[in-house]
């Protein structure tokens, strides 16, 4: 008898689906890895739009025959669509609905979607077994939850879905929009702290954490992520940040090449106090032609940065992050540009970079320009020229030795960085 151990290494070694459902015959001992590899990820309703996943009907069927496959899904993903039109036909009854989410309790990933499609245009014993499913998870479960395009969403989903999230969970709404009809009973479950993710200004479930019954999942928000075309989602993340003050620890802005200020001098409201926040970190799309041309860049500084930025606002402010984002396509003639004119050398860029020293002289905050690619390897043997190019343009932050530049995969998470050291070492092991 193999050791599990071994038998798992092997099996996830298999990359073809058509080899791992080969394994499962070839021997039992293979059965179980190569079944919980195979049945990990399940989505339900895409196959009459896409060709892949399961239909609802052929679900039910699947798991009847074999109830402890259910227990093998970890990863789901609902599809839900109007009953009218084009939509699959659920001939399943109400209750075999409810049996197979009630089957699957293993599932950790959660995403519902749809095209835009209201709830109560959903068919009703599907929605129905949906939000039983849903009640009746236990209190941590859910490490990530993502609805995208579903309009009318019930509150006491939203409810339900903060009841059932884990430790640090990535929670997100995207082209989603709730009902202004309150729940009759009001909740008294505090959430764990979690990472709140903000992806549309079409997603009124942010604006939803703001209202009286929804406020004590918004203090619990522990990391905002917040991804903006328009100066009004960023007012509604800082809404959301002043409810968060107490735990909020790390926010990320991800801010469209198109962002604009507001109209008729209106200035955003800032957080008046973050107290337990440790990172921030700013990407804006092409941010080194942002620099170099200043497409509302100095805006932002000034208005958005500058007062977060105060002592008295984060008092405990450990490192900033800029992001800029350098695609395969232009490593081989953008980036060494960068490296031969010594880094943003108009006088815009030189403005902005001294202004951002600026704004953080005084501070003890590393700031970290932090180049994202594919290629991570091609831009190693440059990092070390980029850090002494900045150094001349942020005099302050070099003087005390608060100045880094990292280089980081686009596939990565932000925390998973390679420090300069590590690329020093990966550049000296490629020239042994």
């Amino acid at each position: 008898m193999f050791p599990p151990e071994l038998i798992d290494t092997i099996v996830d070694k298999v990359e073809v689906m058509a080899d791992l459902k080969s394994c499962c015959l070839a021997a039992s001992v293979f059965r179980y890895a190569s079944q919980s590899r195979l049945l990990a990820n399940l989505s339900l309703g895409f196959e009459h739009y896409t060709g892949t996943g399961k239909r609802y009907d052929e679900a039910v069927a699947r798991f009847e025959a074999a109830p402890h496959l259910a227990s093998l899904v970890v990863n789901l993903t609902i599809f839900v669509s109007k009953s009218s039109g084009t939509s699959e036909v659920i001939t399943a009854t109400p209750t075999q609905l409810k049996s197979l989410f009630a089957a699957l309790t293993r599932v950790g990933s959660c995403t519902m979607a749809s095209f835009n499609h209201r709830w109560e245009d959903i068919p009703e014993r599907l929605s129905v077994a949906v939000g039983h499913w849903i009640s009746l998870v236990p209190s941590g479960t859910f490490h990530r939850f993502h609805i995208e395009g579903i309009n009318n969403v019930p509150q006491q989903l939203i409810h339900d879905i903060f009841k059932a999230i884990a430790l640090h969970c990535s929670l997100s709404f995207t082209m989603t929009s709730t009902t202004s009809l309150a729940c009759v009973k009001m909740p008294s479950y505090t959430p764990p702290p979690f990472h709140l993710r903000l992806c549309s200004r079409y997603a009124d479930p942010h604006l939803l954490l703001t209202e009286p019954s929804f406020l004590r999942y918004a203090q619990c928000v522990s990391r905002l992520t917040v991804s903006a075309a328009h100066s009004t989602e960023i007012e509604t993340a800082f809404r959301i940040c002043d409810a968060a003050t107490r735990r909020l620890e790390h926010i990320r802005l991800i801010l469209s090449n198109g962002m604009r200020p507001p109209q008729n001098d209106v200035h955003i409201k800032t957080p008046p106090c973050l107290p337990s926040l440790r990172l921030l970190e700013v990407n804006w799309t092409r941010t080194d032609k942002q620099l170099k041309f200043d497409h509302n860049f100095s805006w932002f500084l000034s208005e958005i940065l500058a007062p977060i930025l105060r002592p008295e606002v984060t008092p405990n402010l450990a490192q900033v992050n800029l992001e800029i984002v350098l695609y395969p396509a232009e490593l081989d003639r953008a980036f060494p540009v960068l490296i031969q004119v010594k880094m943003f050398p108009s006088p815009i860029d030189l403005a902005l970079l001294r202004q951002l020293d600026d704004i953080l002289a005084g501070r003890d905050v590393l700031l970290c320009f932090v180049f994202s690619t594919n290629c991570v390897e091609g831009v190693a043997r440059d990092v070390g020229d980029l850090l002494e190019a900045l150094k001349d343009k942020l005099p302050n932050h070099a003087r005390r030795n608060l100045l880094s530049v990292v280089a980081q995969s686009l596939c990565e998470s932000s925390s998973a960085l390679l420090t300069l050291n590590m690329l020093k070492k990966l550049q000296a092991s490629r020239t042994e």
